[in-house]
């Protein structure tokens, strides 16, 4: 029979608002996910939604938007996971169960390649867990309950073994097992990769935040040809990024590791002409602490150090689509030069970031890394010749001119 969700589940109360999602059409919700994604590609990618971008997108499903922001923000913290309460939605809206179906498979499957792996599986059973739970009044299961009933989940839905779910398996699995499990965390010992998601957009917006009200000064950047001009970034001295950096309480991050993150920021930017001392522009300064937040959200133990399991989090987090398993593994095998299975944090760091010392620019092994990537539709650890040197020529190109001297240029 295998595990099953309990149905004595202690009961507290319903969502007062609940009569209000049942009134919710499906076409309603759809728009609000296609507001949802035009505003991602405005801000950038997020999942957590704060009260005022909460009101921007679900006014025109809820009358009180407060109310139910706050019924999703239990812990007081001001934001809410936004796929939690898509999946309440498209759930109890007013329509067939079809295309209910249908939203929720669409809605998870992020890179839309009409399959959901498993990842994207454990984050719609999660999402629909914890936005349920809290709306009906049922106490959500406990997360080693949740995880046999997942991996039994994925087996039964993933009929042909190919690791991943198309919408017809997924609908035949949700019509035939009686108990429909709504929830998984992939593994006791890994963070999902939504949490994971969250503290890396939290951390990084407080990074900017502690930037610009440290910035004292203003950096210059040129831009194109002359006629073009400059553009001015906000800018930090060296003390300054580094009390910014302090300020974050990045666990076990040791004084000689911000010597570090400074020392590859300094390397993107030459020493300021009129005052002596090199200063730190917003974009260099978030071409490192980018990729380092992200190895921190990623870091679930606070070893400092990364596994395959914790790499596949950070690879997703920066790539924003989820790798493959060969790409994870082989990551962790180019990069690992100890060969301990694991990945540190300034090893990450400095791949990451990739700056070519002599330039200040993206390093050529790095553009061949990313364009590999970039060629590497399918994750299969292998690219087609074509697209490789039409992409090649770009990067050739584009190291060659950044290596030219700014005055010896062709305009």
């Amino acid at each position: 029979m295998g595990p099953k969700l309990s149905v004595e589940a202690k009961f507290t109360s319903a969502s007062p608002i609940l009569k209000e999602y049942r009134q919710v059409q499906l076409r309603e919700v759809r728009q609000v996910i296609q507001d949802y994604e035009d505003m991602q590609r405005e801000y950038g990618d997020f999942m957590a939604v704060t009260q005022d971008q909460f009101d921007q997108l679900f006014s025109v499903v809820c009358s009180d938007t407060v109310a139910h922001f706050q019924e999703f923000d239990v812990r007081g913290v001001g934001r809410v996971d936004v796929l939690e309460v898509f999946a309440v939605l498209i759930v109890f809206s007013k329509d067939l169960i079809e295309p209910k179906i249908q939203a929720l498979f669409s809605l998870f499957d992020f890179d839309k390649t009409c399959y959901i792996s498993h990842t994207e599986l454990v984050m719609l059973m999660i999402c629909c867990t914890r936005g349920l739970c809290r709306v009906v009044g049922l106490e959500r299961p406990d997360n080693l309950e949740l995880e046999c009933l997942a991996n039994e989940a994925f087996a039964k839905i993933d009929t042909n073994r190919n690791r991943r779910i198309s919408l017809s398996e997924f609908s035949f699995w949700l019509h035939h097992e009686h108990s429909v499990i709504l929830y998984l965390k992939k593994f006791a010992s890994t963070r999902l990769i939504a949490d994971a998601m969250l503290l890396y957009d939290r951390q990084l917006k407080l990074a900017i935040d502690l930037f610009l009200a440290a910035a004292a000064v203003r950096h210059k950047a040129s831009v194109g040809n002359a006629a073009e001009g400059t553009v001015s970034y906000p800018a930090c001295t060296l003390v300054q990024v580094r009390s910014v950096v302090s300020a974050l309480k990045l666990p076990n991050l040791k004084p000689n590791h911000v010597d570090e993150l400074i020392g590859y920021m300094t390397q993107m930017v030459e020493a300021d002409e009129d005052s002596g001392h090199s200063v730190i522009a917003l974009p260099n300064f978030l071409s490192v602490m980018s990729p380092a937040l992200a190895f921190f959200a990623a870091d679930d133990d606070h070893s400092m150090t990364v596994d395959v399991q914790e790499l596949r989090i950070l690879l997703w987090l920066m790539r924003k689509k989820e790798p493959t398993e060969l790409q994870t593994k082989g990551m962790l095998l180019s990069l690992d030069d100890d060969e301990n299975g694991q990945l540190s944090c300034m090893e990450w760091v400095h791949y990451a970031s990739g700056i070519d010392q002599s330039t200040g620019s993206l390093a050529f092994n790095a553009q061949l890394r990313y364009l590999f990537e970039q060629c590497d539709r399918d994750g299969n650890g292998s690219i087609h010749v074509a697209d490789f040197s039409a992409g090649l020529k770009t990067v050739v190109t584009r190291s060659v001119h950044a290596a030219i001297p700014k005055a010896n240029k062709v305009l």
